[in-house]
């Protein structure tokens, strides 16, 4: 078979991609990182990047239209979505262990402003504080005027959440439990 003339678009997107690796010090014939650090790292971004593409932002805009509109005063900063993210997860009903930390991911203004965080979980004890599974729930703030709508989706999933689904401390649980099986199997 004859190989397919590439368009120049293409061509270019490859040089650009080659140089991002070469400059990053991925092996071209691998597509992995020379060290471990660097592989765990680059591992890491790619698990996010496609968590990302499991549910697309206009996904999380275009659904829960009925949404009840969380009002605002003044203007929408990174720290006003995130009081808001933390007045929304206190009425969820869970068990006291969870703890979570909040991430702040993008400000986008075209086609609506939003604003995009993730939301870490986790259960840490005393003989394991720092806990070997974790699960992220990304959330979505749409900022229209005076009132944002809410929307999430938990980790690995499609399926979009506004503020009147009634959360389930069993979503986290069943994530967390999938992680750590796979964790023991020692692959």
């Amino acid at each position: 078979p004859q190989p397919q003339p590439q368009s120049p678009m293409a061509s270019a997107e490859t040089v650009v991609a080659e140089a991002e690796h070469e400059q990053q010090g991925v092996d071209p014939a691998t597509g992995l990182v020379g060290d471990a650090d660097g592989f765990v790292g680059d591992l890491v971004k790619r698990s996010i990047d496609r968590a990302f593409a499991l549910v697309t932002v206009d996904d999380l805009l275009a659904s829960h239209e009925g949404d009840d509109a969380i009002p605002i005063v003044g203007e929408f900063s990174w720290q006003v979505g995130e009081d808001i993210l933390e007045n929304v997860v206190q009425h969820w009903e869970r068990g006291d262990t969870w703890k979570y930390h909040i991430e702040r991911h993008r400000h986008v203004t075209d086609p609506e402003e939003h604003y995009i965080y993730r939301m870490i979980w986790s259960i840490p004890t005393r003989r394991r504080p720092v806990p070997n599974a974790t699960v992220a729930v990304d959330f979505v703030v749409l900022v229209k005027g005076d009132h944002v709508v809410v929307r999430y989706t938990l980790e690995g999933q499609r399926l979009v959440h506004g503020l009147k689904t009634t959360f389930r401390e069993k979503w986290l649980k069943n994530i967390l439990g999938q992680k750590r099986a796979l964790l023991e199997l020692d692959i």
